[in-house]
């Protein structure tokens, strides 16, 4: 028989396991406003707190687009950030937003369990594929699969430079290799060719400002790794 304090401790157990560590985590940030300094959660510390946030979730997307801020528009936010000294503020800002992503990184691991990389030789291909999956794994389906059209590219390249002569492939752009000269090479099935399609077209895409999400992401991983494993003459694991 299990004492109460034994139920207790399992219990909370149980209930860490299943909120998890980040949960935990970002629920003991939020009781700061700018740490170490606490919050009393009040209705209108909340609202300031939510209001400092957005104003650094939009600072911090301003800075990516390299732009020159607008004149006559303030930085508020550089000067709340010299008055606390330092940039604690994306600091906090991008410790809780990585907290609120871990759970869905879990997940995209998870669903990559099946996409083994250990049978691909070629060095260059599978550093492309292994940081095509960490993309993947922190939400970036974009990079992911131009990553994914690199590896195929520069394998598919490779290989049909020993078959052709590199020079008679330089100048061919990646539908050509496909449609072409890996067909006449012999160097990929119908099927390989329909894959490395998949993986070119959907990289077109993304570079041409059509965005894609994960799932399409996973898809492309795993087409791009199909295509370099047969090029490799492998059976590979599925």
């Amino acid at each position: 028989m299990q004492t109460d304090k034994q139920k207790r401790v399992r219990k909370e157990f149980e209930k860490g396991l299943k909120e998890g560590l980040s949960r935990h985590l970002l629920r003991e940030s939020n009781k700061f406003f700018i740490y170490p300094s606490k919050l009393r959660r009040t209705k209108g510390n909340l609202a300031m707190l939510e209001f400092i946030e957005n104003q650094t979730r939009q600072w911090a997307e301003w800075r990516k687009t390299f732009a020159p801020r607008p004149a006559g528009e303030s930085d508020e936010l550089g000067m709340m950030e010299k008055a606390y000294g330092g940039f604690p503020l994306l600091n906090q800002y991008y410790s809780r937003d990585l907290l609120r992503e871990v759970p869905a990184m879990v997940e995209r691991t998870q669903k990559l369990s099946q996409l083994i990389l250990s049978g691909i030789e070629d060095k260059g291909s599978f550093v492309y594929l292994r940081e095509a999956a960490n993309c993947y794994i922190l939400g970036l389906p974009q990079a992911a699969i131009a990553l994914s059209r690199a590896a195929v590219e520069a394998h598919l390249r490779n290989a049909l430079g020993k078959v052709f002569g590199g020079s008679a492939v330089r100048g061919a752009g990646l539908k050509e290799l496909v449609n072409d000269y890996a067909r006449r090479g012999q160097l990929l099935s119908s099927e390989g060719r329909k894959r490395a399609n998949k993986v070119r077209v959907a990289g077109d895409d993304v570079l041409h400002e059509k965005p894609a999400d994960s799932g399409s992401a996973l898809e492309v991983l795993e087409a791009a790794r199909a295509v370099i494993l047969e090029l490799e003459g492998k059976k590979g694991r599925s």
